[in-house]
């Protein structure tokens, strides 16, 4: 049982981060097509076109080192700390989910991207849980 954790927590991982590349490239390939003025008015940052990307990529690739740490003999035997680690990137998810779909930037607004977010961030708090709760064999 603890393995088929780690194994659906890896492909959520894989997932959760898939999502995390996409999404920051959409934000780089979007704000280099934009005017320097944004859209209705409303001015761009330089920091925000550059710091939600390299969040966004930076989470992705933690994501998938954690994942892969997880499905290894030291993530078995660590089996609640990598639960742990899954809810919480659970939960950067929904909020990274929810910017997208409010449209906190004018670079994050993305229904399809924030819906997927927030179903892989609850599935990923969901694992996370059991993963917490299982006791490593």
């Amino acid at each position: 049982m603890a393995s088929n954790l780690a194994v659906v927590g890896f492909v959520l991982a894989l997932v959760g981060a898939i999502l995390d590349f996409s999404a920051g490239t959409l934000i780089v390939r979007s704000s280099s097509s934009m005017s320097m003025g944004g859209e209705m008015g409303m001015p761009l940052t330089v920091a925000g076109t550059v710091a939600w990307p390299i969040f966004l990529y930076s989470l992705g690739v933690i994501l998938v080192a954690t994942g892969l740490l997880g499905i290894t003999k030291i993530g078995m035997s660590r089996m609640r700390l990598f639960g742990a680690l899954m809810i919480l990137y659970g939960i950067v998810m929904l909020v990274i989910g929810g910017s997208m779909i409010i449209g906190v930037t004018l670079m994050m607004s993305g229904m399809i991207s924030g819906i997927a977010m927030l179903f892989i961030g609850s599935a990923m708090i969901g694992n996370g849980a059991l993963m917490a709760k299982r006791q490593a064999l």
